[in-house]
Formats: C-alpha cells, structure tokens, sequence
C-alpha cells in the first residue's frame, strides 16, 4: 500500500503509469489500465471515501465564519463533484477545479489563479491546504500562502521541504489560518487539494 500511496498527486494517468512500470508491465500497457481503472472507479468511488475526523466540524466554523472554500484537485470534476454530493458537502464549496477543467494538473497554478479571480481574494490572503508537495509547489507558483496537513498522504517533512508556510498537526489548525483565533483576515480563502478529505 506504501508503494502505491507513492504514486498518488499527479493525476491519475501518472498513477497508471507509475503502478505499470513498478509492476514490470510493458508501457504500452498503461492505456488499458487507466481505462479499467476509470471503470471501476466510477462505480465505487464513494465505497471507502470518509472525511477524516474533525473535518466535518472545521467546515462547518468556516462556513458560519464565511470564509470562502474551494476544490482544486488534480481528480477529475465529475467524480470530485459525486464524492462531494455523497459526502454531504454539496453546500460547502463555491468552486470546484478539477484536473480535466482546462487549467493543467496541479503544481500547474492556473487552476488556482481561476479560482483567485473568482473569489477577488488576493493570494496574500488565500490559504492552499494539502497534503502533497504537488499541493505546495502549486501555491507557491500562485503566490499564494500554503499549509500542509500531517494526517495526509505524505510526511510532514516532505511538505516542509516543499516550502509549506506552516503544517497543521491537526483540522482545528485550519481556523487559526483564517482569523478565527489568529491575526488573519476573515476573507482568507483556504482551497482544498480535496481529496475531499482534507479541507
């Protein structure tokens, strides 16, 4: 499972590639593993997909806070849009980017910038939370401020070698990056990495 979770942040068709080339497949072959992938997927995205604990009451203080959330995330939109209308969170973000959106996978900041002329934050004030160095590389590209997140996918070391501003032990973190118990402005805007999981 180590070795898979490896491959994870760069989009989907690197995660094929990647799980082809460890398993010592022809390349060729990594096609028609994207494309059973994808099939399966779509019917069972939703099957082990759990917000991780605390998320749920973090969104809901920054919803009552009217900090603005946004999803960019190199999945594609549609499943990214299933998983968070299964989740319960249909109401919770005012902008979801996908990978397959136009605007290039993450680190590729355009998808970002979308979302900071959307929002009419400026990126001093806009927070890029998750739990990938993709996820901080992309902020920086942006200019925008970064947290990296210690329950995810990657060592909390990775992220603050990528260049993370500050690394969140915990999803109670996420309310000092916004003013509610800190300096910072209420317009901050965090953006998830989303895997939905993670603010």
């Amino acid at each position: 499972m180590g070795k898979v979770i490896s491959f994870v942040g760069d989009g989907t068709r690197a995660l094929m590639h990647r799980a082809v080339q460890a398993a010592g497949a022809p390349p060729a072959s990594a096609a028609a593993a994207l494309a059973a992938f994808e099939s399966r997927y779509a019917t069972h995205l939703l099957e082990n997909t759990r917000l991780y604990p605390g998320i749920a009451d973090i969104l809901a203080n920054l919803a009552v806070a009217q900090v603005e959330l946004s999803i960019l995330t190199n999945k594609k939109e549609l499943y990214t849009r299933r998983i968070v209308e299964g989740l319960g969170l249909h109401d919770t973000f005012l902008r979801i980017v996908g990978g397959d959106t136009g605007w290039g996978l993450k680190p590729e900041p355009a998808g970002l910038r979308w979302i900071l002329g959307e929002s009419d934050v400026p990126p001093e004030e806009t927070w890029m939370i998750g739990d990938s160095g993709v996820d901080i590389a992309t902020a920086v590209a942006a200019g925008t401020r970064s947290a990296g997140v210690c329950w995810g996918f990657n060592a909390p070391e990775s992220l603050r070698a990528a260049g993370a501003n500050v690394l969140l032990e915990t999803p109670s973190g996420a309310s000092q990056l916004v003013g509610l118990g800190s300096r910072a402005t209420s317009r901050t805007s965090p953006i998830s990495d989303a895997k939905v999981n993670l603010i």
